[in-house]
C-alpha cells in the first residue's frame, strides 16, 4: 500500500506545473512514514490542511484527488477510504467550496469507526458548516444541536474558555440566515445565558456573542433590545486583555458602527453620524471590509438628512474601494448599495437615474434569487441521493431477512404435524376475535379522540385570538407612548430656556418608562409579568444615556423577582425619578454608583435605591415642592407603601420604599 501510494506522489510530482512540483514533494514528501492507523492517517492529513491552503496549492490538490480516486487499489482499505473523504471535505469546506465539500461528507455517512475523537468532531461541524452554507438550515440546526450535546470537547483554548468549535457552531447562525430572527434571538439567548456561567473569563468571546444578539435584534427590527447587548458588548471591553487578537479601540468601533445602524432603525440619522465616522477611521487599519460598509451606512445617513452633496462625496469615497471588495458584501448590503445610490439620484433630481438603478437592482435580486435557488437545490438533490443510498441498502437488508423467515417458515411447515396445525388454528380464532373487539375499541376511542380534538382545536383557537389582542394592545400603546416621547423630544430642541427644557426631558424619560413596560410584556409573550432586574436594566441604561452619564456612571440591580404589570408601572416610574435626581445632581462628581435592591420578604417587598454621591437639602427641596418628590410619595401612597428619604449636601442619598404585595 505504502509503495503504491509513493508511486503516485513521484508521478504525480512530474505532470504538475514546476512551481507547484516543488512545493509538492514538499507537501506529500513525507508519505511513507505514514502507516494504516486511524492516528497517523488522521495527523498526515490533517498537517496538510493546516499547512497548505487549497487556493495557494489548487493545482497539487486536483491531481492528487484525481489520480487517488482513479486508482481504486488506493481505496480499497476502508480505514484509508474514510480519511481521505474526511480530508477531501475539510479541503473543499476551507475554500468555501461548501457543495464539494458536503458530498464527501455524505460518503463518509456512518461509517466513522476508524476516526479519531478529533476526526469525529470535525465531521459533524463541517457537516453543520456546509449544510448552513447551502441552504439546508434544518439539517444544520440539528448537527448544531448534537455537537451542543457532547460532552469533554477537545480545545486547545483554557479549560475556563469557550472551545474553539463554539465560534463556528451555534443554531442561532442557522436561523438568522433563513430570516427566523426570533428563533435566533432565543437560542442566541439561552447559550449566552450559559456561557456567562460556564466562561465567565473569557471576555472576548462573551464580548462576541453580546454582539451578535445586538445584531439579530436589528435584524428583527428592534433597535432598542439590540442597545442593550450592544452596551453589554462594550461591557465586556473593559476586560479587555491579551485574548482580543485586535487592538481595544477596533473593537469599540465595531461595536459603536452596530449601534449605529441601531440609531437608523429608530430613524435618529444625526446620532448615528459619528459613530460612522469613528468606525470607518479605525477599522481601515484592522477590518478594511467593515469600513466599507461604514461608509456605505454614512452616505444613507447624509441622504436621508438631505445632506445631498456630502451623501454624493461619501459615495465617491465608497466607489474608491476596489471592485473585488466590495464584490465580497454580503446580500443584505449589496442590496443597500443600489437603494443608495437611487436615493441620492432621486433627491438629486435625477429622476431618469433613479430608475434606472431601481431597474438595476430587481434585476440583480432576480439573478441573486436564481442562483440561491439552483444552489439549494443542487444541495437538496445531493442529500436526496444519499438518503436513496441509505434507503437502498436497508431494503436490501430486508429483503434479505424475509428470505431467511421463509425459509424458515417452510422449513417448519414440512416438519410440524397435526398437533402443531391445531395450534395455530386456535391461535388464527382467538387471534381474530381478538382483533374484532380491538377495532371496536379503536373506532369509540376514534370518536372520542376526534371530538377532543375538536375542543382542543376551539380552545387553542380562542386563546390565540386574546393572546393576539393583548399582545398587539401592549404594542400600540408601547408605539403611541413612543409618539409622545419623540413629540416632547420635538418640543424640547425648538425651547431654548433651561428649566422648561429640562421639564420637558423629565416628562419624556417618564414616558418612557411605561413604554418600556408594554415593551417587555409584548417581546417577552408574558401579557402579565415583568422581570424587575431586566426591565430595570434596560430603563437605567437608558437614563445613563439620555443625561450623558457615560463611563463615569455605574450600576447594579440585585432582584429575582418576576412583578405584575400594575405593580411595574408605578414601581418603573419611582426608579425612573430617583435615578434621574441621582444623575443631575452628581453631574459634576467623577464617578458615580448606584445601587438597586429589590425583594420580596414575607407579604412586603422592599426596594432599596442609594448612591454614592453628593446629596441635597431635603427641607428645601420640600419647601420648593419639587415635581420629582411629590411624584415619589404619590406614587409610594399608590402603593400603600412607606418612603423613608436620607439625604443631605454632605452625604449620599438613601430610599427604602416597603408596600405590601397585594397592592
Amino acid at each position: 500500500m505504502k509503495i503504491l501510494f509513493l508511486a503516485v506522489i513521484i508521478l504525480l510530482s512530474c505532470v504538475v506545473h514546476s512551481q507547484d512540483s516543488k512545493d509538492f514533494l514538499e507537501l506529500f514528501g513525507d508519505v511513507e512514514q505514514v502507516s494504516l492507523k486511524s492516528q497517523d492517517l488522521s495527523d498526515y492529513f490533517f498537517e496538510i490542511t493546516e499547512r497548505y491552503s487549497f487556493k495557494e496549492y489548487e493545482n497539487t490538490y486536483t491531481s492528487f484527488f484525481a489520480f487517488i480516486e482513479n486508482d481504486t487499489s488506493l481505496l480499497e482499505d476502508d480505514l484509508f477510504k474514510v480519511h481521505y473523504a474526511l480530508f477531501t471535505a475539510r479541503v473543499y469546506r476551507l475554500a468555501q467550496k461548501y457543495n464539494e465539500s458536503y458530498n464527501y461528507l455524505n460518503d463518509i455517512g456512518d461509517n466513522q469507526s476508524g476516526f479519531t475523537q478529533r476526526d469525529s468532531l470535525n465531521y459533524l461541524v463541517m457537516l453543520h458548516i456546509t449544510t448552513l452554507k447551502i441552504g439546508l438550515y434544518q439539517q444544520s440546526i440539528e448537527y448544531a444541536q448534537r455537537i451542543r450535546g457532547l460532552k469533554n470537547i477537545p480545545s486547545t483554548r483554557p479549560d475556563n474558555f469557550a472551545p474553539d468549535i463554539y465560534w463556528l457552531v451555534g443554531s442561532d447562525f442557522s436561523y438568522n440566515a433563513m430570516g427566523d430572527y426570533k428563533s435566533a434571538i432565543r437560542e442566541a439567548k439561552i447559550a449566552f445565558s450559559a456561557y456567562r456561567k460556564l466562561y465567565h473569563e473569557d471576555y472576548f468571546f462573551l464580548y462576541n456573542r453580546a454582539n451578535n444578539i445586538g445584531v439579530y435584534y436589528n435584524n428583527d427590527n428592534k433597535p432598542d433590545s439590540a442597545l442593550v447587548y450592544f452596551n453589554e458588548a462594550l461591557q465586556f471591553l473593559d476586560n479587555y486583555d491579551a485574548n482580543f487578537p485586535k487592538p481595544k479601540e477596533f473593537y469599540e468601533a465595531f461595536v459603536k458602527g452596530n449601534i449605529a445602524q441601531s440609531y437608523m432603525l429608530r430613524g435618529d440619522f444625526t446620532a448615528a453620524i459619528p459613530l460612522l465616522l469613528d468606525d470607518i477611521k479605525r477599522s481601515k487599519n484592522h477590518i478594511f471590509e467593515n469600513a466599507i460598509v461604514s461608509t456605505l451606512l454614512l452616505a444613507q445617513c447624509y441622504a436621508e438628512l438631505g445632506e445631498i452633496e456630502k451623501a454624493k462625496l461619501t459615495m465617491l469615497e465608497f466607489d474608491g474601494f476596489s471592485e473585488t471588495t466590495v464584490a465580497n458584501l454580503s446580500l443584505k448590503y449589496k442590496v443597500k448599495l443600489y437603494t443608495v445610490r437611487a436615493r441620492i439620484a432621486q433627491l438629486s433630481g435625477d429622476l431618469s437615474n433613479s430608475i434606472t438603478i431601481y431597474n438595476e437592482l430587481l434585476s440583480y435580486n432576480d439573478s441573486v434569487n436564481r442562483v440561491q435557488m439552483a444552489t439549494r437545490a443542487l444541495a437538496l438533490q445531493t442529500a436526496f441521493d444519499f438518503e436513496n443510498k441509505e434507503q437502498e441498502l436497508n431494503e436490501s437488508l430486508f429483503r434479505e431477512r424475509d428470505l431467511k423467515e421463509q425459509l424458515i417458515r417452510r422449513r417448519n411447515i414440512i416438519m410440524g404435524s397435526f398437533l402443531v396445525a391445531l395450534f395455530l388454528l386456535s391461535i388464527i380464532f382467538f387471534y381474530r376475535r381478538n382483533v374484532i373487539k380491538q377495532k371496536r375499541i379503536a373506532r369509540e376511542l376514534q370518536d372520542l379522540n376526534h371530538k377532543v380534538e375538536e375542543n382542543s382545536i376551539i380552545i387553542e383557537n380562542t386563546l390565540e385570538e386574546k393572546e393576539t389582542l393583548l399582545k398587539e394592545i401592549h404594542h400600540r400603546v408601547k408605539n403611541n407612548l413612543q409618539v409622545v416621547s419623540s413629540l416632547l423630544s420635538l418640543q424640547g430642541n425648538s425651547i431654548t430656556n433651561i428649566q422648561a427644557k429640562e421639564a420637558l426631558m423629565d416628562g419624556q424619560t417618564r414616558v418612557r418608562s411605561m413604554a418600556l413596560v408594554h415593551q417587555r410584556l409584548y417581546e417577552t409573550d408574558n401579557f402579565k409579568d415583568v422581570n424587575f432586574e431586566d426591565y430595570n436594566i434596560q430603563l437605567v441604561q437608558n437614563l445613563i444615556a439620555s443625561y450623558e452619564g457615560g463611563s463615569r456612571v455605574s450600576y447594579l440591580i440585585t432582584s429575582n423577582e418576576v412583578i405584575d404589570i400594575d405593580i411595574a408601572m408605578p414601581l418603573g416610574l419611582i426608579v425612573n425619578e430617583i435615578v434621574t435626581n441621582t444623575l443631575k445632581y452628581c453631574k459634576n462628581q467623577e464617578k458615580v454608583i448606584i445601587d438597586i435592591k429589590f425583594k420580596k420578604i414575607d407579604d412586603n417587598y422592599h426596594l432599596d435605591i442609594s448612591d454614592d454621591g453628593s446629596g441635597f437639602n431635603l427641607e428645601e427641596a420640600k419647601k420648593k415642592r419639587t415635581l420629582g418628590i411629590k411624584l415619589i410619595e404619590i406614587l409610594v401612597k399608590q402603593l400603600e407603601g412607606k418612603l423613608i428619604l436620607k439625604t443631605s449636601k454632605q452625604e449620599s442619598t438613601s430610599y427604602s420604599i416597603t408596600f405590601p404585595t397585594n397592592s
